[in-house]
């Protein structure tokens, strides 16, 4: 993308073109720039040499009348001169995008893969594990859960009833033995 926007290098004059020039980080990644196309310009070695040694910054903007996004600053040690309020211009825009990201997290809850499994497994092994599972927990006697709950005491538990404490009858689970 750094290639297509600059096309060249970004030093005024120079039309080096992009491969053979080199990403430069307007703000130094040293000093908190991040490494995106908004802190990014294509130097060629000369120029990019020359830009630390003069202690060059530039802004990065929507293209001009010419096409351009990088303007320089030529004069000795701007960046130095530059730099606080570029840092505090990228810290409230990262609090803006973090205050974004929260926004919209809050907004789109996760509610995992939409087809609704969790795993797409083939049905022989779904099978083989409900095979496990009920013969894990089907209980030797009838009247306890599988979890250990017995069944209330004195409740009818006709088949397609629901007990008094809100427990499904039995009778309703597959592959557990029938009360009498």
């Amino acid at each position: 993308e750094l290639w297509r926007r600059d096309r060249h290098c970004t030093f005024p004059g120079c039309d080096a073109p992009a491969m053979w020039s080199r990403a430069h980080h307007v703000v130094h990644w040293a000093d908190g720039g991040p490494s995106d196309l908004s802190n990014a310009a294509l130097l060629c070695q000369r120029h990019h040499t020359l830009v630390h040694e003069r202690r060059l910054i530039a802004v990065v903007h929507p293209p001009d009348v010419d096409g351009r996004c990088v303007t320089w600053d030529l004069s000795p040690g701007s960046y130095d001169r530059c730099l606080p309020e570029r840092l505090t211009d990228l810290r409230r825009a990262r609090a803006r995008q973090g205050q974004r990201e929260r926004a919209r997290a809050r907004r789109v809850l996760d509610t995992g893969p939409s087809t609704g499994r969790c795993l797409d497994l083939p049905d022989d092994v779904l099978l083989d594990l409900v095979d496990d599972l009920i013969a894990h927990d089907t209980p030797t006697d009838p009247n306890t859960w599988p979890h250990g709950d017995t069944w209330p005491e004195g409740d009818a538990c006709p088949e397609g009833d629901v007990g008094t404490e809100g427990h499904a009858c039995p009778d309703d689970i597959p592959n557990l033995p029938h009360s009498a």
